[in-house]
């Protein structure tokens, strides 16, 4: 279930800490009043290639707001997003978070739309984009993380990623496959230039944005928990790696660690709420 518990968000709506997350599924849940208000005036904001490239630049910043109430999977999509979005934004933090989620919708689909060979068969809205690409770095971060019905993250992803590839290319929708896979290569990379995914993309480039950004990585709520909650983003491995630290600690003191690792040590307190 969605976590009821306070959080480190923008402002407050009475008990609601409306976060990066919150404020992006209420904007989706909107557009979906307005779809039954005037789905013809809601069409000005999803990403039309062609469109865009005539002018209409703000789609390639509103296209992932725009959800159309035309299945129950609606739900899904805003749930998922609601869940994992905040687990993210908790790990990276706040202002980092809102950065990456406009620079992975604005730079993808404004590199898709500048090139006509793609522009023209490039249609998108919705947080499925999104949602995927938060599901891959998931699956990379935690590949044995268990989902629905114990389901590892990587075997959904693959899953999902799969059947996604199998519509695009049957709908001959070539600039949106593009651009989901551009959505998902970005969220990488800024996750990683953040300090994660050290093994699981080792080869990619880093751009040291935690220090730039001030990234702030603790998962531990402002003000404390709700009824309900979710487990925060920690892995296998982080927890080994905290294992292996504490070790050398136990037999060296605490004056063999060095700086690097008495920062992850504190990084890694705080993930597992220690």
């Amino acid at each position: 279930m969605p976590s009821l518990r306070r959080r480190d968000g923008w402002f407050s709506i009475g008990d609601l800490d409306v976060t990066t997350t919150v404020f992006v599924v209420m904007l989706s849940v909107g557009s979906m009043i307005l779809y039954a208000a005037d789905r013809v005036w809601l069409l000005k904001f999803i990403l039309a290639g062609p469109l865009a490239r005539r002018g209409d630049i703000w789609r390639l910043v509103t296209w992932p707001l725009v959800t159309t109430p035309d299945s129950l999977w609606v739900i899904f999509s805003l749930v998922f997003f609601w869940i994992v979005g905040h687990q993210f934004e908790e790990l990276v933090g706040r202002k980092p978070y809102t950065v990456m989620l406009i620079v992975v919708t604005v730079v993808p689909s404004a590199l898709v739309c500048a090139y006509r060979g793609t522009a023209d068969t490039t249609a998108a809205a919705g947080l499925s984009a999104l949602n995927f690409a938060l599901l891959s770095v998931l699956a990379l971060y935690d590949p044995t993380r268990r989902f629905m019905f114990g389901i590892p993250a990587w075997v959904i992803a693959l899953v999902f990623g799969f059947i996604d590839v199998l519509r695009l290319v049957g709908d001959r929708l070539w600039g949106t496959l593009t651009l989901e896979a551009l959505v998902t290569l970005a969220m990488v990379f800024w996750v990683h230039s953040l300090g994660h995914l050290h093994e699981a993309v080792p080869w990619m480039p880093r751009i040291p944005l935690d220090n730039v950004l001030a990234a702030n990585r603790s998962v531990t709520p402002r003000l404390g928990r709700g009824r309900w909650d979710e487990p925060a983003i920690v892995s296998s491995r982080d927890r080994q790696e905290l294992d292996a630290l504490l070790d050398k600690i136990n037999v060296h003191g605490m004056a063999s660690l060095s700086d690097a690792e008495r920062d992850r040590l504190r990084e890694l307190g705080k993930r597992f709420g220690d």
